[in-house]
C-alpha cells in the first residue's frame, strides 16, 4: 500500500484527481504546492508512482485545506 500511511488515506494522485475536479489547473496545484509543473502531470497521469514525501504532504495540505474550505462554505 504504497503512500497510504492511514487506512483510508488518498493517494497523492487521487487527491490531485480530485483538486482538479474542484476546479484547480496543474499550474495553480504547482503554485500552491511548490511542486513543479511537470512533475504535478506526472504524478496525476501515474507515471510518477513513488513521490517524494514533501512533494505528498504539499499535496496533502492544499487537499485539506481546500476540503475545509469547502464545507465551511
Amino acid at each position: 500500500m504504497r503512500h497510504r500511511i492511514m487506512r483510508g488515506m488518498k493517494t497523492p494522485k487521487e487527491m490531485l484527481s480530485e483538486l482538479r475536479e474542484l476546479g484547480f489547473t496543474q499550474a495553480r496545484m504547482a503554485a500552491e504546492t511548490g511542486i513543479p509543473q511537470g512533475t504535478i502531470s506526472r504524478i496525476s497521469s501515474g507515471e510518477h508512482k513513488n513521490p517524494r514525501f514533501d512533494s505528498v504532504s504539499a499535496i496533502n495540505s492544499v487537499y485539506c485545506r481546500e476540503l475545509a474550505n469547502r464545507k465551511a462554505a
